[in-house]
């Protein structure tokens, strides 16, 4: 090896170079472009030749440049701009001597992925942040891109039915529940129905009607009716009642203020009209001024449970909902991957 470096005259880095030129060997164009220099010639070959990654490399010599390149690719054509906000004893702990052939590794692959995605700066400062939060903690492997680009790749999916959707997770918990929530959202397109329970229009008319707290207050119960709204009373209330849509006994009831930012969630037993449970946020004991509209509610449905009206109709299949839209099961968008989280 320091025959061949001597032939080709390549300027080597004062520390470990050998697997540079044996697993990313760039060849006599890239490195009579970039000086003979090794480094330099070797990120080039990559793509993501810049100051910052010459530094990066020369500081962290056995640093996972595949890993590396993928995360620049989310980053775009500023990926040195964002690499260098990243901390750098991630990089320090992102070493590696495992190796891979290059030439597994197709970049204009995933660049062409990421033109897809369109990811905001506001969402590339967030990859930033995610990495940076003292939760994560983990090396910059293909792992941890992979799972980045997954979340990328939901997003992209799900936007066909909403534009407005967009990676807002800012740590790694979050980052965490958001990947969940789209997993959920992939898999009922994948599925392509929902759980939908029928109850007669009176019924709804009845348990729906406004509670009065005072001359200025009034609450709204609301029948959890779709899988759908399931999920998004969990996602809101941080407590797992998503998992009830399936309990054919009971009957859920979302008791909110008018903007709805407010919330009781009420369990009932449809054959007796019993109140199983009420929750406020994170499984929380429901606040006072919901105490009146409680009681009013196990008073109806009790009576309703009596008389045999509180039962639902139906149980059905049916298309699924997102932002309004109804998903064609399979149509173009659907979903046949797997999906990777980072929980």
């Amino acid at each position: 090896m320091e025959k061949f470096i001597e032939l080709r005259r390549i300027k080597i880095p004062n520390h470990s170079y050998e697997h540079l030129l044996e697993y990313n060997y760039p060849k006599e164009k890239l490195l009579k472009k970039n000086d003979r220099k090794l480094i330099a010639s070797v990120l080039d070959l990559y793509g993501i030749k810049s100051k910052y990654t010459i530094k990066l490399l020369h500081n962290y010599p056995f640093l996972n440049l595949i890993a590396l390149t993928k995360l620049s690719s989310l980053f775009g054509n500023d990926y040195h701009k964002y690499l260098s906000s990243i901390n750098e004893k991630i990089y320090s702990v992102s070493q590696t001597h495992e190796r891979e052939v290059r030439g597994l590794f197709s970049l204009t692959d995933y660049k062409e992925q990421v033109q897809n995605y369109n990811i905001s700066d506001v969402e590339k400062e967030n990859i930033v942040r995610i990495l940076n939060d003292e939760q994560f903690q983990k090396p910059i492997t293909e792992d941890v891109t992979g799972q980045l680009f997954d979340h990328f790749r939901m997003i992209d999916a799900i936007r066909v039915y909403d534009t407005s959707i967009k990676m807002k997770a800012k740590t790694q918990k979050e980052f965490n529940d958001e990947h969940r929530e789209l997993s959920k959202t992939i898999a009922a397109i994948n599925k392509g129905w929902v759980i939908e329970y029928v109850y007669d229009t009176k019924t709804i008319e009845s348990i729906q009607e406004y509670i009065s707290i005072d001359e200025n207050t009034n609450l709204y119960p609301h029948i959890l009716k779709r899988e759908e709204e399931y999920v998004e009373e969990g996602k809101f209330m941080h407590h797992c009642v998503a998992s009830y849509a399936d309990h054919e006994k009971s009957i859920i009831i979302s008791i909110r203020t008018d903007d709805s930012s407010n919330r009781v969630t009420c369990e009932f037993d449809i054959q007796t009209g019993r109140l199983v449970q009420a929750r406020h946020f994170c499984n929380g004991v429901p606040p006072s001024e919901f105490n009146e509209p409680i009681e009013v509610l196990k008073d109806k449905l009790r009576l309703m449970a009596r008389y045999g009206t509180l039962n639902w109709k139906e149980k059905r299949k049916a298309a699924v909902l997102i932002n309004g839209k109804e998903v064609e099961s399979s149509g173009p968008t659907r979903i046949t991957d797997n999906w990777f989280g980072l929980y």
